[in-house]
């Protein structure tokens, strides 16, 4: 749900105030959920002390229950939020082209209503940062730091996901003085969605079956995940882009964590360790074993190195 805001800095508070929004209008049109997970990309409005600061204390004010919060890998860069944000962007862009003036945030909601994409809403805000309180301690290291988990007494953080135990850091060591209530103001309120998002894709088609099903024109799935060790493919780009944000990767069943380049290491060394069937004929000799096996050394036997290049000579 795009918010729209009025005039802010670009800083935590102002990332602060739009989930505390957002939850509070997510609560409302579905009181069932009770708890929420967080992604974002790395900027600094979201990638900040702050902001983890607070993230517990918005659900609680919210009713809701936000159990984790997770940034984009290095390398990464925007790529969640560019799938989401592309579509808007591009019915903004048409609508200028169309002759109309887009001036000020509530020509941008007139737009988000008139040329709804499928899945979102807009609301206008104003952003009071009379009300910032919050003091934190920094954390040191904190830029490495890429998941975030919520627990009773802390928070537990990781360099890379669901690697190792990960870190914990208690509420007393890093909040000083807590965040109230942001008192955001919503001038405009949000309309109504059009045809919300919904992850409802297709089986998946993995290696296996793909093997099994090689000469069946009808099932073939072009889009792969791009995650590394996912097998998985899809018949239409949009269901890919269903995977990637919502869904479950998966990996071959025999070897879960194998990826190609593992599968072509294990592979050449298999064929460098097999045994070769000689034989020899020898008339003279008829007593002796005609064959006999030459295992080749293993690969981690040979010795490599640099060959040296023969001097040419040359003739001018």
């Amino acid at each position: 749900m795009p918010i729209c805001l009025t005039q802010c800095q670009q800083d935590w508070f102002a990332v602060c105030s739009i989930i505390e929004s957002t939850l509070r209008e997510i609560k409302t049109e579905k009181p069932h959920i009770t708890w929420v997970y967080l992604r974002s990309d790395e900027a600094g409005c979201y990638h900040n002390n702050s902001l983890i600061a607070t993230a517990r204390g918005i659900g609680k004010r919210a009713g809701l229950e936000v159990c984790r919060y997770d940034f984009s890998e290095p390398q990464y860069d925007k790529d969640v939020c560019d799938r989401i944000l592309c579509p808007m962007k591009t019915c903004i862009r048409r609508f200028c082209n169309e002759g109309h003036d887009i001036l000020s945030t509530g020509d941008m909601r007139r737009v988000r209503s008139e040329r709804p994409v499928k899945g979102t809403s807009a609301c206008v805000c104003e952003v009071d940062e009379a009300k910032i309180t919050l003091e934190v301690n920094k954390i040191d290291g904190f830029s490495k730091l890429h998941n975030v988990q919520f627990e009773e007494k802390g928070i537990r953080v990781w360099r890379s996901y669901r690697i190792g135990r990960g870190k914990e850091i208690s509420f007393d060591q890093l909040v000083l003085k807590g965040q109230g209530d942001t008192g955001i103001i919503v001038s405009e309120k949000i309309f109504p969605l059009h045809d919300a998002r919904v992850y409802q894709c297709s089986n998946p088609v993995t290696e296996s079956s793909e093997e099994e099903n090689d000469w069946d024109n009808s099932n073939i799935s072009m889009f792969e995940c791009s995650e590394p060790g996912c097998v998985k493919s899809f018949q239409t780009y949009s269901e890919l882009e269903s995977h990637l944000d919502v869904g479950d990767h998966g990996v071959k069943d025999e070897r879960p964590s194998e990826t190609l380049y593992d599968k072509l290491r294990r592979d050449w060394a298999d064929r460098f360790t097999t045994s070769v069937n000689v034989t020899e004929n020898e008339p003279s000799e008829p007593n002796i074993r005609q064959s006999e096996n030459v295992s080749i050394p293993a690969l981690h036997t040979v010795i490599m190195g640099w060959v040296p290049t023969q001097a040419t000579s040359r003739i001018h």
